[in-house]
């Protein structure tokens, strides 16, 4: 079972609550596996009647995504209940945790459960939704619309060229406000997409699953598409 949490409070760091089973915070233990710099200890700040502990041997950011799991972790982790972790790592070892009863992850995509449906955690996990990290998610999508429509990628292997070069997207682009983009699913990240597209002007169309109701929908989305089938 995989869930998002509706709302978390924006401090950086990434814990949540389990609401379904309304555990107590206070007295337990919560254990920490991941790469991202800190992340215990500001648990620890925000958690201050929990006793955390991190678990996380070798690693760092810029191994998020080949991160190699040592046995000295998993055994580490044998008694844990509780677990903050990466969703990459957890998607390798959630059979090897045989106390753990919910564990959250630090990302937003569950993609890595996905690709191997035959062995999703027995247990629930819970993912990083917040606002701060929509943010972050916004500017890398816009950023990339940039990137691409502007030709920057062929701009920077000019340069290493020294090579002055002004054709095709370098010269012909179209700004944010001539373009129709299309957002697909309108969660947290989504909206905030939208809502950082409209800032440009852009024409923004929103593509979900099913009809939002009438106080979910974004003020920032110009056309709403829902059952519609997708051939790639």
């Amino acid at each position: 079972m995989i869930y998002s949490p509706r709302s978390l409070d924006k401090t950086g760091c990434y814990y949540s609550w389990l609401p379904d089973t309304r555990m107590a915070a206070t007295g337990r233990t919560v254990y920490v596996l991941s790469v991202i710099p800190r992340l215990a200890k500001l648990v620890q700040e925000k958690l201050p009647d929990v006793n955390v502990i991190e678990v996380q041997h070798k690693g760092t950011v810029e191994e998020k995504y080949n991160k190699k799991i040592y046995d000295e972790e998993i055994l580490a982790l044998q008694d844990a209940e509780v677990l903050l972790v990466d969703n990459n790592i957890l998607a390798e070892i959630s059979d090897k945790l045989p106390k753990v009863k919910w564990a959250q992850g630090t990302w937003a995509g569950v993609e890595v459960f996905l690709r191997n449906p035959e062995k999703l955690p027995p247990f629930p996990v819970s993912r990083m939704a917040s606002d701060t990290f929509s943010q972050l998610m916004a500017e890398y999508t816009v950023g990339w619309i940039l990137i691409h429509e502007r030709g920057w990628l062929d701009c920077q292997q000019y340069q290493l060229k020294s090579e002055w070069q002004h054709t095709g997207k370098i010269a012909y682009y179209r700004s944010l406000k001539e373009m129709t983009v299309g957002v697909l699913g309108m969660g947290n990240i989504g909206k905030e997409v939208a809502r950082s597209l409209k800032t440009f002007h852009s024409e923004v169309h929103a593509f979900t699953r099913t009809v939002p109701s009438p106080e979910r929908m974004s003020n920032d989305v110009d056309k709403y598409w829902y059952s519609m089938i997708f051939v790639f």
